[in-house]
């Protein structure tokens, strides 16, 4: 069900704060980690804020990790698995779930996977200006992204641009069309 998030996982604001990446030759092998798949739960709730996702989770689970009394209506929603990034608002016996924005994401140290990002969602990576996102969008037309290296591809982005790109983008391992990833 919900895991207890460990102190290597410590994410603790959802204020989207950015810290500079080292100068130098070394940034290429910048490694990072993505995070545990979170979700955002918002409205009628005592605790408010991230929760961890994992296989099986469901919404009931979800609510009940954020202070959600067992209720009739909260048995409603234990059918319903619980969508790594995603915004569950809950109130007055009703749930929304939406999709987080990419800001929301990062901040939680998410990614976005760059086969399946639209150019509107890319756009928010930082560094990445609008030409950039689409020319993302439209490298897809060659064949799909089977690492993050085959950025190098995208006119306008380098091993400097890639290595401050890297801690928000990903490229799904089970990628149709990609034998192996690099």
């Amino acid at each position: 069900m919900l895991g207890a998030v460990g102190a290597g996982a410590a994410l603790v604001a959802v204020v989207f704060v950015m810290h500079g990446l080292r100068r130098g030759a070394d940034q290429a092998a910048i490694a990072v980690e993505t995070a545990q798949p979170q979700l955002l739960v918002e409205g009628d709730v005592e605790t408010p804020g991230p929760v961890p996702v994992t296989d099986g989770t469901r919404i009931c689970d979800v609510l009940r990790h954020a202070g959600v009394a067992e209720s009739d209506p909260l048995k409603a929603f234990c059918e319903l698995p619980a969508s790594p990034w995603t915004r569950v608002q809950y109130g007055d016996g009703e749930l929304t779930i939406l999709p987080m924005t990419p800001s929301e994401r990062f901040a939680l140290g998410g990614r976005l996977d760059v086969n399946e990002a639209t150019a509107a969602e890319l756009v928010e990576v930082p560094g990445l200006s609008d030409t950039l996102a689409q020319r993302v969008v439209d490298g897809r037309e060659q064949g799909p992204y089977c690492g993050l290296e085959s950025l190098d591809r995208v006119k306008g982005i380098g091993a400097r641009k890639l290595a401050l790109l890297r801690p928000f983008l990903s490229v799904d391992p089970e990628t149709p069309g990609c034998a192996t990833n690099p």
